[in-house]
This record gives structure tokens, sequence and C-alpha cells, in this order.
């Protein structure tokens, strides 16, 4: 048995379980969450329409659907937190239909998803992470379906969502774009026909995916280019500096002949303080005063100073690309360095308060009252706290528990099996490679691969083993 169709009832109910629980615990913890600057940028934006050079617009847009008007933050919060229980049951209908998971099983797992410290905690944070969850998940669930049935329909869900969860979290497009033509390449390779109708289909199922994916992320690119108009110089991408981040990500890589290249003073290293090339600083050297890309800010402009970045970040990653191999190992060892952990995870915590000036604000159009926030504590607070050691479980776990599923799902259930192991691998790697800093944060979504991979050994050794009764009991002497 290689799937369970699980009766709507069933689903209905368990919908209903998550719902319920989610407005109770909202009901005893209310209290939303800031991390400064990015959530005083995304209400500001939301409030007034102003967008964001360096953050998503796409996450003011859902704050000003779901809750302007109101007065108040608490839709946001309501929004969030039923798109975590739909996240939930995303769980559910993976591991039932592409693994076979008995369905009791499941729903245990999908419902302690659901009550994580992650989910609860993000689920109150005004940051984009619940949002491009949700999306996250969708796209894995429209690409688990299409390595079942194969039907052309499914790719454009794959595209639109993938092109969603970037927009509110550029740190997952990595993963987004790997992710757009691989249940086409798991499916041909899990049925193993070689076949000229095969290789036909798979190779136009191929291109199409691909088409879609790049359709969709210009659209993205081209719609925030068409909002981002207040300075025609910009050519913006995925933000208007995006040249800034690609340049943050590869400044210990920069070679002092890279300075005049680009159009940069002969002197220009001369006057920038020392340690731009740390590795540990590659996060200062972005938004911090005085810095390499400040310095670069103040002598250029912003539009020129962008280009540039974006010229010495290739020439950067020219020079040796397996540097940023390196440099992502350092930066996961950095998650084993306890003050400099635990310093991330109180900033990630939102421990910075608001300014006066900025309470004002936020209560004058959002009816709250943020002031000492950083030092209130909650319920979600308390236990994203405590959660700390299971995010960082889930990041070193998840590469030896994809491969287990690939091993126990090769004979039985290879297609499912393959396609979560590789994006599982995927999403590590990603991360691994383009995270400058240890942050509990960029982790939120890696709970939601565990507990699929998790759950998808179960059934597969579950599998494995009633395979296995049968042909024991055929070798027994009669």
């Amino acid at each position: 048995m290689t799937s369970q169709s699980l009766p709507a009832r069933t689903i209905l109910i368990l919908f209903v379980a998550l719902v319920a629980t989610k407005l109770a615990l909202l009901a005893v913890d209310p209290l939303p969450r800031v991390f400064l600057g990015d959530t005083a940028s995304y209400l500001h934006a939301a409030a007034t329409g102003w967008v964001p050079p360096d953050r998503s617009y796409a996450y003011p847009l859902f704050i000003r659907f779901v809750a302007e008007g109101a007065g108040s933050l608490m839709p946001l919060l309501l929004a969030q937190s039923m798109l975590g229980a739909i996240v939930a049951l995303i769980v559910l209908r993976v591991l039932t239909s592409s693994f076979g998971l008995d369905a009791r099983v499941a729903a245990s797992i999908a419902f302690a998803f659901a009550l994580g410290p992650e989910q609860l905690f993000y689920e109150r944070m005004i940051m984009a992470e619940a949002v491009s969850l949700f999306a996250l998940a969708a796209m894995l669930a429209a690409g688990f379906a299409y390595v079942r049935d194969g039907r052309l329909a499914w790719l454009p869900c794959i595209a639109l969502c993938g092109a969603l969860a970037a927009a509110f979290r550029i740190s997952v497009l990595p993963f987004v774009l790997g992710f757009a033509a691989l249940p086409v390449v798991v499916r041909f390779l899990a049925a193993w026909s070689w076949s000229p109708r095969a290789m036909l289909r798979t190779a136009l199922h191929g291109i199409v995916a691909l088409g879609l994916c790049s359709v969709a992320q210009s659209g993205v690119r081209t719609w925030y280019d068409a909002q981002f108009d207040q300075d025609d110089e910009y050519r913006t991408d995925y933000s208007a500096h995006g040249g800034f981040f690609r340049l943050s990500l590869v400044l210990p890589l920069v070679q002092p002949d890279d300075i005049e290249a680009v159009g940069l003073a002969p002197d220009f290293l001369e006057r920038v303080k020392p340690g731009w090339n740390d590795y540990r600083a590659r996060e200062l050297q972005l938004w911090g005063e005085d810095t390499f890309i400040a310095l670069m800010r103040k002598e250029h402009g912003d539009p020129v100073a962008n280009r540039m970045a974006r010229k010495l970040a290739s020439r950067a990653l020219r020079h040796d690309p397996l540097q940023l191999f390196v440099l992502g190992a350092w930066t996961l060892g950095d998650y084993f360095d306890d003050p400099l952990a635990t310093s991330r995870l109180h900033d990630d915590m939102g421990e910075r308060s608001p300014t006066r000036d900025e309470a004002d604000y936020i209560m004058r159009w959002w009816g709250f009252d943020a002031t000492g926030i950083g030092q209130r504590d909650s319920l979600s607070k308390t236990w994203f706290e405590a959660g700390a050691p299971w995010l960082v479980f889930c990041l070193f776990a998840l590469v030896p528990l994809a491969l287990a599923t690939l091993a126990t799902g090769w004979r039985d259930r290879r297609g499912a099996s393959m396609l979560l192991a590789v994006a599982s691998l995927g999403l590590f790697l990603g991360h691994a490679l383009f995270s400058a800093i240890v942050s509990y944060r960029y982790l939120h979504p890696f709970p939601l691969f565990v507990v699929l991979n998790l759950g998808a050994i179960a059934a597969n050794l579950v599998t494995r083993r009633a395979r296995q009764s049968p042909e024991r009991d055929a070798g027994q002497p009669r």
C-alpha cells in the first residue's frame, strides 16, 4: 500500500482541532512579538505604502490585507495561526498520500508540528516567516502530487507557490529555484523508463517547469521594480539593495585587485575599518555604519554603489567558488559557540525594544503598545527559547534523516522518498551556503522537513516489514 485516501470528515476533524487549539493558545498568549528593525519597516510599509528597498514588500501588503482598518494586529496573528494550521494539514496529506503512513500516526505528527516552538512563536512575530512557510509547504505538496500522478497542472502550482515563498522571504530563493524541475526529474528516475515516449514527456515537462519558474520569478522582480519607482537609476532585483546583500555574503573573498576593477578608489581599502573581511562580520558590513558597504554607499550613492556591489560579488566568487563552502562550514560551526549562539538567539527573540518614537508610531497606526516589548515575557517566547536546541538539531539532523528516508524507501516508495530526500539536502545546502550568520530565525523551515522525514522513515520501515514477512513465510518449509 503506497498511499491512504483520507475521508474529508477526518481532515475536517483534525483541522477543527488544530484551529481550536491555535485559538485557545492565542487567547492565553495574544502578545505580538517584534524584530527590529524589520518589523518597523513592515508595519510602516503596510500603513503608508512605502516600498522597502531591502526587505519584502509582499509581507506589508499581506499585513494591510488582513489587518488594515482593524486598528489592531490581532487579525494578523489570527491569519498567521490559521496558515500554521493549514501547514500541519499539508504534513498530514503528504505523509498519508505519498508515504502511506497510518492516518492516526500522521495526525499525531502533524498536531505535534503545529505546536512546535518555532510555529507558535512566528505566528505571533510580525515577520514574514509564517506566511512564507505556508507557500513553501504548498509548493512541496504540489511537488509530491506531481510525483504521484504526473499531471501537468501541478507545475504551475509549484512555480506560483515558489514565487510567493521567495517574495515573502528571499532567503528561500535558492531552494525554490532548485526545486522547480525536481519533481519532474524524480518521477522520471523513479520510473526508470528509457522509452522514447517517457523521455520526451519528461523533457517537455521539465522545460515547462523551468519556464514557469522563470516566468513566476521574473514576474516577482518586475512587480517589485514597478513598485519601487523612487529612483530610475535603480536596477532592482528581488530588492533594491540586492547587490549589497550579494556582496555581504562573499565579502571575505574580495581581493585588492577587485577594488579598482569595479570603479572604487585605489585607496578604498585603506579607509575601511579593519575586520571588513572577517566571516563573522558579514551581516555587520551590510547593516552597520562606517563599514565597507556603508562607505561605498556614502561615496557613490545607493544606485551606483549597488551596481558596483553586484559586480564586486561576482568577481570575488569567481576567484575560488569553493571558498563559499568554507565560509558556510565556519558559520555552521558557530552554532556550537555558546556565547555567540546565545547572543543570536536573544536577538532573534526580539529583545530589542522600539524607541519611544517607534512605539508611539506603532500605537498610533496599529493600536499596540510596544513599549519595552523586548523585555516582556510570553508563552511563545519562553517556548521558543526552550526549543532552540530543537532547531539546531533539525539543522544538523536533516541530512542523515534525508539519507535514511532515501535508503528505507528506495524499493517501495522511491519517487516520494527521493523527492523528500533531495529537497531536504537542498534546504540544508542552501542554508549552509547562503546564510552569513548564526540565526535561529533562518532555521524556521527545518522542523517541517524533519517531521516529514521522520514520518516517511516510519512509513517506509512499516512497509518494508510488511513486505518481508510474507517473504520469510514463503521460505519456511511446509
